[in-house]
Order: structure tokens, then sequence, then C-alpha cells
């Protein structure tokens, strides 16, 4: 369980982190910079303030900031990888959406800044998605989307449609141009999604073969090695790697690397386990070209 912020480390995030503060510009390399520069970068951090603290509270806001932050910051940088243009509207469906779908707009707006997409649209899908942040948005080019809650992405209007197509069908921006919710998004996201866990398989292999029969790119993460390696293992087990399968090219196994907007927050040292870091690892899917990017 991890414990309630030092009054220091509160003092110290509270101007920045409020949903009305005012953000600094995206720097153009700031897939360059560490969690430290871009929060301050971001203003969500500021240097002086910040230099004055002690070492064990910088590290405390620092792991505090980056818990909340790996999210959008994680799905920014795999978008600019995965999408070819990111600069007018973007859609992404995040699957299997746990405690990334109560984080409030003004955490999920750095993604859309990030990005500088004209305006993001996000939805959230998943039976854990928790229910979301009562703060308002106040950014008129975002909007986070909740599905019913406890519904799983292949139960869902876009997820039937598309068990029930083929990847070509699905080449179409969308299956049903009359309903919304059966849009077809520019990518998927799948945070820690836990592929591998036992029980779980059968919820994730239609939800799997419906995100594939999309075509579209997807952002896989893992909370360590571990984690990563028994969703490799049900990838190899429930995808046909290396044959044309639902004509999706030759697909491989995901490839995952260490990801530098992942958590600080250790959440398995506590316990005496593996490193569990959200968003530790990241793979990243070209479903389009069949391999990883």
């Amino acid at each position: 369980m991890r414990r309630a912020p030092s009054a220091a480390a509160a003092s110290l995030l509270r101007s920045a982190a409020r949903p009305g503060r005012r953000a600094q510009p995206a720097p153009a390399q700031w897939q360059s910079l560490d969690w430290t520069e871009l929060l301050i970068a971001r203003g969500w951090l500021d240097r002086s303030e910040l230099a004055a603290a002690g070492t064990r509270v910088q590290a405390e806001a620092l792991e505090l900031l980056s818990s909340a932050l790996t999210y959008p910051v994680t799905a920014a940088a795999a978008l600019v990888s995965l999408l070819p243009r990111t600069d007018g509207e973007c859609s992404v469906y995040v699957v299997g959406a746990r405690a990334e779908a109560s984080l409030p707009a003004h955490v999920w707006s750095e993604a859309r800044q990030l990005l500088g997409c004209e305006a993001l649209s996000l939805s959230f899908c998943g039976p854990k998605a928790p229910v979301p942040s009562p703060i308002p948005n106040r950014d008129t080019h975002l909007q986070l989307l909740h599905p019913p809650k406890g519904q799983l992405f292949h139960e869902s209007v876009l997820g039937q449609k598309l068990l029930n197509s083929t990847s070509t069908e699905a080449d179409d921006a969308t299956v049903d141009s009359r309903s919304h919710d059966a849009a077809i998004p520019d990518a998927f996201l799948c945070f820690n999604p836990g592929f591998g866990h036992p029980g779980w398989e059968r919820a994730w292999e239609p939800t799997l073969r419906a995100m594939l029969n999309s075509r579209r790119p997807m952002l896989l993460s893992a909370l360590g090695p571990h984690d990563a390696e028994h969703d490799q293992a049900f990838w190899r087990s429930h995808v046909h790697i290396g044959t044309n399968t639902h004509n999706f090219g030759m697909l491989q196994s995901p490839v995952y690397v260490p990801n530098p907007w992942a958590s600080l927050v250790d959440t398995g040292a506590s316990d005496g386990g593996p490193t569990s870091r959200a968003n530790a690892l990241v793979a990243l899917i070209s479903v389009e070209h069949g391999r990883d990017v």
C-alpha cells in the first residue's frame, strides 16, 4: 500500500498539479528529456522549489507525479511512433482500462498537448474501469468517454462488429458511420493488460482478436520482465505467429523494451516481490504491417 505524501511533497505539488495550472508549451524534443526535466518544462514542477527541497522530498514528488502521468506521457510517446501524423484529430481506445480511467482530464490533457493534436478522444473500456473523476474537464479539445461499467471490449458495439467482420472490411474508417460507438479508433492502448494472468484468457482472447481485426496499431505495456513474459506466452498461444491468418501479415510476438516514461513507484518492492512499475516495459505493434515498430 502506498503511503500518503508527506506535507513537504504535498506543498511542492499543490500549485503545479491543480487543474487550472498554466502549462508551458511542450518542448519540440520532449522525448529526449527525463522525468525531472519534462515535469519542469511542462509546469508540473517549479525548478527553484524543487532544488530547495530535500532529496527525499524531490524523489517523493517525482514518484507521485510519474505514477499518474506515466499513462498520458507513455501514450503520447507511443502514438508519435505508431501514427503517420498526430497534428489533427486523434481517437484512441484504452482497452482493459483500470486506474487510468479515473485520472482527471487535466492529467490526460498532457497527452493531447505533447502530441500537438487539435483534438483527442479517449474511450475507456474494461470490467475494472473505476468511476470517472468528478473533476471537470476544462480542455475543450479533449474528450473522455466511459462506456457502461464492466463492459468487455469484445462485447461492445465496436468489438462485436470487428469480431464479425474481416480485416479487409475493417479497413474503412468506421464499421458503422451512424454510430460513434462503432467508430474504429486510430490506435488501441493496453496498459499493463495482464494477458497471461491465469483466468483472464477467456476475456482477452476475443478482445485481442477484435483489436487485431481492426488493423489498427497497438501499444502494450507490462509491469516488468515477468509480466511481459506471461503476456508474450499468451500472444504466442492465441495469435498465429508467422502465418497470414486474418490477413494480418507475418505477426510477431511482441518485443518489450524499457519505457523511459514508466512510473517511478515500485509496488513490488514493498511486498518483497519482483519489480513492478506501471508501464515499465512497452511493445508497439503495427498490425497493418504485422510487425513490431
